[in-house]
């Protein structure tokens, strides 16, 4: 008996093509989503300074803005949206510049000397640590080691009373203070993942990591000492960071402030010039001629502590309330005193204060 194999076609599914188009993200989630995958990264690579994390949140920011107009046709957005989609555009275009200021600091540090070959080993130590990545407990003591005495030299440059003392090289050494409080920090979290789960490492870095620990914070005290942070300050020991006028023409573009540096200081000055012209006719007006007399017999004029419902009289205030249409209904006379209590006539105290009117702005 010979059996047959029989066979059939097999139907074949033929993808059906869904007839909607694909939905497309509104700004505000793709504003959120940013946010969300921006500070993802920033905690995972805990270090500002870091290059790893400098190199990937720039690849994010540039990756962002060149989807921007990708992924939305700006026309076709409402006005909300497209004010959304401007500011967005601007956000990340500042975020990008202060990323790049953010890497001049650092390698203008390295060329001090501020950051030296320890630093970097000490970030590849912590780095590979958040990578779950296989480490020698014997190299992790040996970048202790040269970190020790990495410090031991700067903060012997920094305690010469000749090293640093421009402005520009003032301001990185007062920019590194912050950024070594970050390193102390990322260390101690390392180290404290290690202690206790890997006994070799634990063995290894512990007598080591105790010494660094403190030179590290004698190294943050030094560059306090140097900027004088931990010192008595002075108007002289302000210490500002110049960014520069393309840099403030970038940062008023991000604000949408559309006016030059110096145009707003021109702006200013004709708002100071102003203010002391009022200042004067409001002087003349109290009797005085000179402003700084004004200032002192107004900065006496205060009502005593408790005396604030005595101001004005009360009969005048009701007149002001009926005058006005402020009262709509009839009230009692004790429910018109406890309202009368909770809003006195200031036009009352203004009259005493300025017997005469002062001309407006123009």
């Amino acid at each position: 008996m010979t059996l047959k194999l029989v066979t059939a076609p097999i139907a074949t599914a033929q993808a059906v093509q869904s007839s909607e188009p694909k939905e497309t993200p509104s700004i505000q989630v793709t504003v959120q989503t940013f946010a969300a995958d921006l500070a993802d990264i920033q905690s995972f690579l805990s270090m500002s300074f870091s290059p790893t994390r400098a190199r990937d949140v720039r690849n994010f920011l540039t990756s962002a803005l060149t989807s921007l107009p990708k992924s939305f046709e700006f026309e076709t957005l409402s006005q909300n949206e497209q004010v959304d989609y401007l500011l967005f555009q601007s956000h990340i275009t500042r975020l990008l510049h202060q990323g790049k200021a953010a890497e001049k600091k650092f390698c203008k540090a390295k060329e001090m000397g501020l950051f030296g070959a320890w630093v970097d080993a000490c970030i590849r130590f912590v780095e590979t640590r958040h990578n779950v990545g296989r480490q020698s407990g014997r190299e992790i003591a040996t970048t202790f080691l040269t970190a020790e005495q990495g410090v031991d030299r700067l903060i012997s440059v920094l305690d010469s009373e000749d090293s640093f003392q421009g402005d520009a090289e003032r301001f990185i050494v007062f920019w590194t203070i912050a950024r070594f409080e970050e390193l102390h920090e990322a260390l101690a979290e390392a180290v404290g993942f290690y202690q206790g789960y890997d006994p070799l490492i634990s063995w290894w870095v512990e007598k080591p990591w105790e010494t660094v620990s403190v030179r590290l914070t004698n190294l943050i005290a030094a560059l306090k000492r140097k900027t004088g942070v931990d010192g008595p300050s002075s108007a002289d020991d302000i210490i500002g960071d110049p960014i520069g006028r393309e840099a403030l023409l970038r940062e008023l573009e991000a604000e949408w402030i559309a006016y030059t540096p110096e145009e707003l200081v021109q702006i200013g000055e004709e708002e100071l010039e102003w203010c002391e012209k009022e200042m004067e006719k409001a002087s003349k007006a109290l009797g005085f001629d000179s402003s700084q007399d004004a200032l002192e017999h107004v900065k006496n004029t205060f009502v005593e502590p408790g005396e604030q419902i005595h101001v004005s009289p009360d009969h005048e205030t009701i007149l002001i309330f009926r005058h006005s249409s402020l009262c709509t209904t009839r009230l009692s006379a004790t429910s018109q005193m406890k309202q009368l209590h909770t809003w006195k006539n200031t036009t009352s105290l203004l009259s005493r204060l300025f017997p005469k009117p002062i001309g407006e702005r123009p």
